[in-house]
């Protein structure tokens, strides 16, 4: 899933896979995250970990700190209601930018 527009809300692969583990498990932590990720690649605990701040930094996900430190993040929104907003998005943009064409 490569979701894409102009105003600052892109994934870029490795943070569509993430999306799609967090999507699917709900409440996790970077380890967590990187266990999932670890069955298909080798991956960096840090980079999984610079992702999801990313993430959490755009507003998409969000993020609290656990009893060890660590922190629990959880998606902002469910899938189907993300892509519903982020399709809506990309329909007034695209109207936007090419008006009575579109």
């Amino acid at each position: 899933m490569k979701i894409k527009n102009k105003f600052n809300q892109s994934f870029g692969e490795l943070e569509a896979v993430i999306m799609d583990i967090l999507w699917e498990l709900n409440t996790v932590c970077v380890r967590d995250v990187l266990k999932e990720l670890e069955k298909k690649r080798e991956i960096a605990y840090t980079t999984v970990m610079t992702v999801m701040t990313r993430l959490y930094n755009k507003g998409i996900l969000k993020r609290k700190l656990d009893k060890s430190g660590a922190y629990i993040y959880r998606p902002t929104q469910d899938k189907q209601l993300f892509l519903a907003n982020t399709s809506k998005k990309a329909i007034k943009n695209f109207i936007k930018e090419f008006g009575e064409v579109a």
